[in-house]
C-alpha cells in the first residue's frame, strides 16, 4: 500500500499520505490478516516516519496477535535511532486496549526498564510518561487510582533529576475538578500527595498548588 512516487513532503502529497493511512488503519481495525500483513509491510519498506508511524500505530492499536512480534522486531531495527524510538514508545503508551490484554500502565512501566529508554531524555519522558499520563485518558483515569499513583511516582522522581519535566508532567492533574466525584477524589488525594513534599522544587510546587488552589 504506497503512495505514487518517491517521498514527497509538499502538502498535496502529505494528504494524500493522512488518506492512505486513514484506509490502512480501518482496514487493521477490521481483522482482516491480509491488513495486518500490509501494515507490516508499510512499517517495514516505508521511506519516510508519517507512513511508518501509521503503520506501527495501526498495528499496536489492533487486537492481532501479531503486534508483539512487530514491536520486537521494529525496536532490534531502529534501537539506533531515537526519534523512531520515541515513537515506538509514545504509539504504546498510548495505546487502546484490547479485550484480554492487561492494562497499558503495565506496559508502560515495563518499557521503562527499556535499554532505549532514558529517564534523562526529556524527549523520551514526554514519548513514554507524559504519553500515557496525558494522551491516554481511558487508561491513566482507570478508577483504582493507579494512573493517579504511576503519576506521583513520576512527577516526584523526575522532580530531583529535570523540575521542568517533572512540571509538564505535573499539569496531568491540573483539570481535576472537571471529573466525576470518585475520580476527582483520588486526584485531589493525589496532587496533595505531592505537593506535602518538603523538597519539591518550585516548578512542580507551583503547578500542583495552583492546581489544588482552582
Amino acid at each position: 500500500m504506497h503512495t505514487p512516487g518517491p517521498y514527497n513532503p509538499d502538502p498535496v502529497a502529505a494528504g494524500r499520505r493522512t488518506l492512505k493511512n486513514l484506509a490502512l488503519d480501518y482496514l487493521v481495525a477490521s481483522a482482516d490478516p491480509s491488513a495486518i500483513e500490509l501494515a507490516r509491510k508499510q512499517l517495514l519498506d516505508s521511506d519516510n516516519l508519517s507512513d511508518r508511524y501509521a503503520a506501527l500505530a495501526a498495528l499496536v492499536n489492533c487486537a492481532s496477535p501479531a503486534k508483539a512480534g512487530l514491536l520486537v522486531q521494529f525496536a532490534r531495527d531502529w534501537h539506533g535511532e531515537p526519534l523512531l524510538m520515541n515513537k515506538w514508545f509514545n504509539v504504546q503508551a498510548t495505546a487502546v486496549r484490547q479485550p484480554g490484554e492487561p492494562p497499558v500502565l503495565d506496559r508502560v512501566r515495563t518499557l521503562l526498564r527499556h535499554s532505549a529508554y532514558s529517564e534523562l531524555d526529556p524527549q523520551a519522558v514526554d514519548a513514554l510518561v507524559l504519553g500515557f499520563c496525558a494522551d491516554n485518558a481511558a487508561e491513566f483515569h482507570q478508577s483504582d487510582g493507579s494512573g493517579y499513583a504511576f503519576w506521583i511516582e513520576q512527577v516526584t522522581r523526575l522532580d530531583t533529576i529535570n523540575p521542568i519535566v517533572a512540571a509538564r508532567l505535573a499539569r496531568a492533574l491540573d483539570r481535576w475538578r472537571r471529573f466525576i466525584p470518585d475520580r476527582q477524589q483520588l486526584m485531589h488525594q493525589a496532587l496533595r500527595e505531592v505537593a506535602a513534599r518538603a523538597t519539591l522544587s518550585s516548578d512542580v510546587r507551583e503547578v500542583v498548588e495552583r492546581a489544588l488552589a482552582h
